[in-house]
């Protein structure tokens, strides 16, 4: 399957027409990703109605999500809103509880943490943008100047998310964001920063399984992939211009879709019953 999939377009359910909506729609994900996280609420459907079957279409978001994330992250250093201690210790954290969360998985659930999740976010919400989460967030970075405490932090941040991140998954970046601003003490934008490198670990260990089981569309995932670096150029770009304000927005639409998605996932088997 791999060999046929790496060289042959016309061997895949998709036409020409689909690949243009999909790399439209992973520039789109590139852009709200590295402004606010939450790009897989584009993307992944987007690749599911291309026809892909659902272990390609897995594979190949993986694999345009990684790159652009790549070109987020070499952005946001560019401008030197990266804290790299605290994303480095981030990604220590995010990666254990990436594979606890993936392993309870296996014993609990999902739906019923789906649940719990689309319970929780309207409250999360109001706390965010009504209770003074975001409205008063700083804009200046402020790390703790203790370099144990940061890291501690941090890493509590990284396992927390990141057993969310293995357990369901949708809304990574932008819990990540969220964290990074009321527990880290950083602005908006030097969050957003740290998301990226702390979600690009995770999203290249699931490139590397994908690749291995030879279920990256490669002609599919390609052209998405440079999308999506696009995508990701252009939303560093507003970020930066825009500051806080602009992530601001852009969260907000993120959690609305993300309630959205969430709630028809739970809400779908009830109604084909």
């Amino acid at each position: 399957m791999g060999d046929d999939i790496l060289f042959d377009l016309a061997a895949l359910p998709i036409s020409p027409w689909a690949l243009g909506f999909l790399c439209a729609m992973t520039f789109l994900a590139g852009f709200v990703d590295s402004i606010a996280g939450g790009g897989g609420l584009i993307s992944i459907p987007a690749y599911l109605l291309t026809g892909l079957p659902p272990h390609l279409a897995l594979g190949g978001n993986k694999f345009s999500a990684c790159s652009g994330t790549c070109c987020a992250i070499l952005r946001f250093w560019k401008h030197r809103r990266i804290l790299w201690r605290e994303a480095l210790t981030g990604m220590a954290g995010a990666f254990a509880g990436s594979v606890a969360g993936s392993s309870i998985a296996f014993l609990l659930p999902a739906e019923r943490l789906k649940l719990v999740v689309v319970c929780a976010l309207p409250v999360v919400g109001a706390m965010v943008f009504w209770g003074g989460g975001l409205r008063r967030t700083r804009e200046v970075a402020e790390p703790y100047r203790s370099m144990w405490r940061a890291a501690a932090v941090s890493v509590a941040i990284g396992f927390a998310i990141g057993m969310y991140d293995g357990i369901i998954g949708p809304g990574t970046g932008t819990f990540l964001i969220i964290a990074a601003t009321r527990f880290l003490r950083l602005d908006l934008v030097t969050a957003s920063g740290n998301a990226k490198v702390i979600n690009f670990a995770s999203n290249l260990a699931s490139v590397l399984v994908f690749a291995w089981h030879g279920e990256i569309p490669y002609p599919v995932a390609i052209p998405a992939a440079l999308a999506s670096i696009a995508g990701g150029y252009f939303g560093v770009g507003y970020c930066v211009r825009f500051g806080g304000g602009g992530v601001r927005k852009m969260m907000a639409v993120v959690l609305v879709l993300l309630f959205c998605r969430l709630a028809w996932d739970v809400a779908s088997p009830l109604l084909t019953k």
